[in-house]
C-alpha cells in the first residue's frame, strides 16, 4: 500500500481490516474455525525509509484432539527419509529415521 489510510486507493488499514474479517472464522476443517487473537505494527525506521510498512496478523486454531482420531483411517507411516545440510556449510544436519510398530 501506499498508504496508511487510502483515499484514493486501498491503504494498509483497509487491506488489514478485510484479511481480518475474511480469515476470522474460516473453516479449515478442524475443530473450530481460526480465531484472530491480535494484530501488531513491526515498524522499523528502515523500512519506513523505504516505504514499507509490515504488520503481523495472528490467528488461533483448535485442532482435533490426537487422541481422537481414528488410527485405522490414517495412512500406514512406516519409515521416513530426511537429509537436510546446513545451509552455510555442507555438514549432514539430519538423516534418515525408521519407525517400527
Amino acid at each position: 500500500a501506499k498508504a496508511l489510510q487510502g483515499k484514493q486507493e486501498v491503504g494498509i488499514y483497509q487491506m488489514t481490516e478485510q484479511l481480518i474479517v475474511a480469515l476470522n472464522g474460516l473453516d479449515l476443517g478442524q475443530v473450530d474455525g481460526l480465531k484472530f487473537k491480535r494484530v501488531k505494527n513491526l515498524f522499523s525506521f528502515a523500512e519506513a525509509q523505504q516505504g514499507v510498512c509490515c504488520y503481523e496478523m495472528s490467528f488461533e486454531l483448535l485442532m482435533h484432539p490426537f487422541n481422537q482420531i481414528d488410527a485405522s483411517t490414517l495412512d500406514e507411516f512406516k519409515h521416513f527419509h530426511s537429509d537436510t545440510l546446513n545451509e552455510s556449510s555442507d555438514v549432514l544436519m539430519s538423516a534418515d529415521t525408521e519407525l517400527t510398530e
